[in-house]
């Protein structure tokens, strides 16, 4: 009798232990989850964005147009760039390139690549108080 009293005990004391470390963990969850979103909002505001873009592509009628116009109004902020521009080039152990030697202009007191001279002067210009 008493032995079958302390299996009752000893299971109901683990089911306190399992429940008191789930809650534990769901607590830890949301004050990490709280703290992320309190010092980062953009995380919140992104997520949100993505929920949001996805539902109306999965809800809407014809999810090709809300698609594209999606896609032209966030390309219409990057960039025109080539592939061959020379910044883009990648330059590693697998892709060798010969060395160059590039013209250098002079930038105040240093000498720079010619090909980044003017963008640099602008900004050193700014800058200055």
């Amino acid at each position: 009798m008493k032995h079958a009293k302390h299996l009752r005990v000893k299971r109901k004391s683990k089911a306190k232990k399992i429940g008191l470390t789930i809650l534990l963990l769901l607590i830890l969850t949301l004050v990490i989850g709280g703290t992320v979103i309190y010092f980062r909002p953009s995380l919140l505001k992104n997520l949100l964005s993505h929920v949001q873009v996805s539902s109306q592509v999965s809800s809407s009628t014809k999810p090709s147009s809300s698609k594209s116009s999606r896609l032209t109004s966030s390309d219409s902020n990057l960039p025109k760039v080539s592939s061959a521009d020379w910044n883009l080039v990648l330059v590693n152990r697998d892709n060798l390139q010969e060395e160059k030697m590039p013209s250098l202009t002079q930038v105040g007191e240093i000498r720079v690549d010619s090909r980044i001279a003017e963008i640099l002067g602008s900004s050193l210009l700014r800058l200055r108080p």
